[in-house]
């Protein structure tokens, strides 16, 4: 195969709607969500040669070599990981005022507990941003968004009480 390649083939662009070549061939896939190393990570497993998985990081390019059946494979599974996961997620920023991000964090850990564990995995993100004082929390359901502001607010507001007790 190694032999057959070297100034053989010429790779086509993958991702649109023509037919894979029948034999072995190269398909250079771009890649919109994810990033090319994680995606190599993901398709190492399948692959059935080593070499058969190259990527391009500049260019968010993975370069697939293998038999129809074998490309196939790789990029139905290319097709099924490069998604737009934020696409019907809302999305909610909170710029703290009378508290710290990583208060806020530590707190929002023991209300969800662990992480892999808890049944909000999946459905509720909060990501700190340190530089901004802020958190981000995103989830599919608009409710937990504005339930977040409310308990970021309250809890804003207690902090507020607790430096003009002192």
């Amino acid at each position: 195969r190694a032999a057959a390649v070297r100034g053989n083939i010429t790779p086509q662009l993958g991702g649109v709607q023509r037919a894979l070549p029948q034999g072995y061939s190269v398909q250079i896939i771009p890649l919109r969500y994810v990033g090319a190393r994680e995606m190599q990570k993901i398709l190492e497993p399948f692959a059935r040669e080593a070499g058969a998985v190259r990527i391009d990081e500049t260019r968010n390019l993975l370069i697939l070599a293998g038999t129809e059946i074998e490309l196939r494979h790789l990029i139905d599974t290319v097709d099924m990981f490069d998604i737009d996961w934020m696409s019907g997620m809302s999305a909610g920023v909170f710029t703290l005022q009378n508290a710290d991000v990583k208060s806020v964090m530590q707190e929002f850990d023991k209300i969800i507990g662990d992480r892999n564990l808890s049944p909000l995995a999946g459905v509720l993100r909060v990501i700190p941003i340190e530089r901004m004082n802020a958190i981000l929390v995103i989830s599919p359901n608009a409710e937990y968004i504005e339930q977040a502001r409310k308990w970021v607010e309250r809890r804003s507001e207690e902090h507020t009480s607790e430096l003009q007790s002192h």
